[in-house]
């Protein structure tokens, strides 16, 4: 059971009876995620998944604790145009955007935190400024305990209070570290340099200008980062649903509450052996709420009119889970550095280099090295000389390590 938000009213957008209507028939669409896909297309290539995650996390705003994301990587690689994208779709009440606040702003606002998302271009700060995020994440409520002076002079006690109950913060960061105890709490997405995916995003901003797009200004304007983009095209712009639309669609979610019929068989199922599977398991159920709620027009209600997770939810969810998943095991991007490596090994009979691994790979300098460093540091590779020459010796050679069932284990015989 989830526990929602009940002031979803106060998002209503104002919108005519024809676009409510059509806002109705997307959230009754079998498509919809992939139409919600289609939209972002529009703004953005590729990283379907981040999309759809990033969209899940907007959506659990309505539980009482929903899911926070930081969305790590070098400058250029689109990180904030991946979050811009997604919000696109989120009705503007529901959001706040700021460059970047102070360690206090968050108990000192005016501003209502709960049921909200709250958007940092940046997320830097002190370790104060960490506590502060876990305390808003964990707790529900903020509180400041304060010393007031009165008229006479005499000092009087005082606290500051402020509800943070489904409170998302999403924010993006070039730094590789975040705060370890902020990190159990909310999901880390890391973008890389991804040469193919760059290519794509050049040629979407090449067709748009060989159809003399009115905007071509802006087009030149626009920073040549992977994932961004404009229409390629008139024709593909005139498939895509206004993100007013999916506004008006978000708005119109009911805060209904939501049971997942498996989940007992799930938490029999989930691993158990490290200590941050407790908060990851939470995680994996607000997704499965989160897509029950976004689908809530597709879904069964039960005899209470909680609506009923379904397969679908958790086949998405699992679909999602080496983002969801995040213990001290390995990146889904270390794991295919390692075995690009082992692979050059075997094809070769010599300890491949930085320089070939990174041509196979096709990724960025810096990125090469982020691997390196992050694989060297879980003890999977050895590392001899320097620079493009350098020598990766693989020790070990991981697996995938979702510990997340198959759809198959979970939901036969339900």
């Amino acid at each position: 059971m989830s526990s929602l938000n009940q002031n979803s009213a106060s998002e209503q957008p104002s919108h005519t009876d024809d676009a409510k209507q059509a806002a109705l028939d997307l959230l009754k669409s079998p498509e919809l995620m992939s139409k919600f896909l289609s939209t972002c297309r529009e703004r953005y290539i590729g990283r379907e998944k981040e999309l759809i995650l990033v969209k899940l996390a907007t959506i659990s705003r309505r539980f009482d604790r929903g899911l926070s994301m930081i969305i790590t990587g070098p400058s250029s690689v689109g990180k904030s145009e991946l979050i811009k994208t997604v919000l696109d779709t989120v009705p503007p009440e529901a959001r706040q955007d700021f460059t970047r606040v102070t360690t206090n702003y968050l108990l000192y606002t005016d501003l209502e935190l709960s049921h909200k998302v709250i958007i940092f271009n940046e997320l830097n700060g002190s370790e104060e400024t960490a506590h502060i995020l876990r305390t808003a994440l964990t707790e529900g409520t903020l509180r400041l305990g304060t010393v007031n002076k009165g008229i006479s002079g005499n000092l009087s006690a005082g606290e500051l209070s402020k509800s943070t109950a489904g409170l998302i913060v999403l924010s993006t960061s070039t730094r590789s570290s975040i705060d370890h105890e902020l990190l159990t709490r909310i999901v880390v997405l890391e973008l890389s340099h991804d040469a193919e995916l760059a290519r794509q995003v050049l040629k979407s901003k090449a067709a748009r200008a060989a159809h003399g797009s009115s905007k071509g200004g802006e087009l030149n304007k626009a920073t040549i980062s992977q994932g961004v983009t404009l229409s390629s095209s008139p024709a593909q712009a005139s498939m895509a649903i206004l993100p007013r639309i999916w506004q008006i669609a978000d708005s119109l979610l009911e805060p209904l509450e939501i049971a997942i019929p498996y989940g007992d068989k799930l938490a029999n199922l989930f691993p158990t052996h490290e200590e941050r599977f407790m908060r990851d398991f939470d995680k994996v159920l607000t997704l499965i709420k989160a897509s029950a709620l976004f689908h809530q027009f597709q879904r069964e209600k039960d005899s209470e009119e909680r609506i009923l997770a379904d397969k679908d939810d958790y086949k998405l969810i699992y679909d999602l889970s080496d983002f969801i998943v995040q213990t001290d095991s390995i990146p889904p991007h270390i794991i295919t550095f390692i075995k690009v490596a082992d692979e050059l090994k075997r094809t070769t009979g010599a300890e491949p280099s930085r320089e070939a691994i990174q041509e196979k790979l096709k990724v960025s300098d810096a990125t090469i090295k982020r691997y390196i460093s992050k694989a060297y540091s879980k003890e999977l590779i050895e590392v001899c000389g320097k620079g493009k020459e350098q020598i990766i010796r693989v020790s070990r050679v991981p697996e995938s390590l979702s510990p997340l069932p198959t759809p198959s284990a979970l939901l036969d015989n339900l």
